[in-house]
């Protein structure tokens, strides 16, 4: 069996990249089957020493300082940089690996040895506020696009990197000339390389067995706008570098229909997936979730329209 590699973005979360870790290293897969790599976004915290102590103690870790900000696209790369072989294990953070998280991955690799790239899912803290929750169920298999095959394994079309199992001979492949590699955008760098992956023929599947704990704590609903706000102008900018990127753009009368129908496709399939207690305010977080994302991406176009600003500046608004 190939090893795991656990690739690990930071960027000023020292107490959450310390819990991670400690979930990493108490998994039940025998620690001589995975390592971990810690890649630091220049941190201005402790991480830089806690690290040190770390990798002192421990000869699965290694860290990698950047020698200067440079996002979390340039961070992962780095990562996939320091493998030869294997597979990647992107996790994000402020996760919380369950003691049988690797060891699962390794059995569902077992099982399906053709699939190269796969996601779990993230769960939620046992206490935490109603939009960590809907954020988290957000990102699992029930609002996804997925074909079903087995009851362990679904045919999906993106992987967030909160918890994204990645075959390191893809990064061999080449677009355009140049070996992929994760675009330094200020947000969903994982859904531009993984539409790249798409068209490079690579499958994407997932398991529902595969599963860690993602901590979004302290989510109010200016914060979450702010998220979707980020959201909508980065799927924008990945529209205009991939002209064939799924993605609703309202260009002329039968796609301004759509794009306007979409915003509550998203709070009615809430009604069949959601628990029922939680039915009536998911369909409200959903639809100020989506009216947020269809809003920003309606107003980057504008501005891309009217070239107030260039598509690198309106990329710079995820930064804000």
């Amino acid at each position: 069996m190939a090893k795991l590699t656990a690739v690990i973005p930071t960027h000023n979360r020292a107490k959450l990249l310390k819990r991670l870790i400690d979930s990493l290293l108490n998994q039940t897969l025998s620690q001589d089957k995975y390592n971990i790599i810690v890649v630091d976004d220049c941190s201005t915290d402790n991480t830089q020493k806690m690290m040190k102590n770390l990798t002192k103690k421990n000869k699965i870790i290694s860290y990698y300082r950047l020698n200067k900000p440079s996002g979390a696209g340039f961070t992962r790369n780095k990562g996939i940089e320091q493998i030869k072989e294997g597979y990647i294990v992107f996790i994000d953070d402020d996760c919380i690996a369950y003691k049988n998280t690797l060891e699962e991955i390794e059995s569902f690799l077992k099982e399906y040895p053709f699939v190269k790239c796969f996601k779990g899912d993230p769960d939620s803290l046992k206490e935490v506020g109603l939009i960590d929750r809907y954020l988290n169920d957000c990102l699992t298999i029930k609002y996804t696009n997925y074909k079903k095959i087995k009851p362990d394994l679904y045919e999906v079309y993106n992987i967030p990197t909160c918890l994204g199992v990645y075959k390191r001979d893809v990064f061999d492949l080449k677009f355009n000339n140049k070996k992929i590699r994760f675009k330094n955008l200020k947000k969903y760098e994982d859904a531009e390389i993984n539409h790249i992956l798409n068209k490079k023929r690579i499958k994407f599947y997932y398991s529902p067995k595969i599963r860690c704990i993602h901590d979004m704590k302290n989510e109010g609903l200016i914060k979450m706008y702010h998220r979707k706000r980020k959201a909508g102008t980065a799927e924008f900018v990945i529209k205009v570098m991939h002209p064939d990127y799924p993605l609703r753009i309202p260009n002329n009368f039968k796609n301004i229909i759509l794009f306007i129908l979409n915003t509550f496709y998203k709070p009615v399939s809430i009604i069949k997936n959601t628990k029922l207690k939680y039915i009536i305010p998911f369909m409200f977080l959903s639809f100020f979730h989506q009216a947020t994302y269809n809003y920003w991406i309606y107003k980057s176009k504008k501005m891309f329209d009217k070239k107030i600003k260039s598509l690198d500046e309106i990329d710079m608004m995820n930064a804000q």
